[in-house]
């Protein structure tokens, strides 16, 4: 249940920091 909640957690945070660069 975590690792499910953890890959998104990487995956969200990766958009977000790329949205925040551009």
């Amino acid at each position: 249940e975590i690792e499910t909640s953890d890959m998104l957690d990487w995956r969200q945070r990766l958009q977000i920091a790329h949205s925040v660069a551009k």
